[in-house]
């Protein structure tokens, strides 16, 4: 018998349940290790998925975002190309407006209906 045990068999009863509260107290707190540790990983596990979920999410947010930048764009480009040319064919139409006007100006002599005299065009 080691001295522990022996000691505990001279307290009687007393010393026995002396005995069995310490096996007690060490196979919980093996218990409890094996728990901690046990709950530690899955704390770790879930803070990874979590992580790679966010990154996730990021990217998709980032992606989403990049298709509505080039839409938007997209969209840009085509009202400007639009504008552009109601702007080209507008000054045509001037051109021809004045075209127009001088060759008026030159079957009337450069009068006016009035009889007055027009200011020379410099397009």
């Amino acid at each position: 018998m080691d001295p522990l045990t022996a000691a505990l068999t001279e307290f009687g009863p007393l010393g026995i349940f002396a005995g069995f509260l310490i096996w007690q107290h060490r196979e919980l707190q093996r218990r409890l290790d094996t728990w901690v540790t046990d709950f530690q990983k899955r704390l770790d596990s879930m803070q990874e998925k979590s992580e790679t979920r966010i990154a996730e999410a990021t990217n998709r947010a980032d992606e989403q975002e990049a298709r509505l930048r080039d839409r938007y764009d997209s969209v840009i480009r085509d009202k400007d190309a639009a504008l552009e040319r109601k702007t080209e064919k507008m000054e045509k139409d001037l051109a021809d407006i004045q075209r127009s006007v001088r060759e008026i100006l030159a079957l009337q002599g450069g009068m006016t209906i009035s009889g007055g005299k027009l200011p020379k065009f410099d397009r």
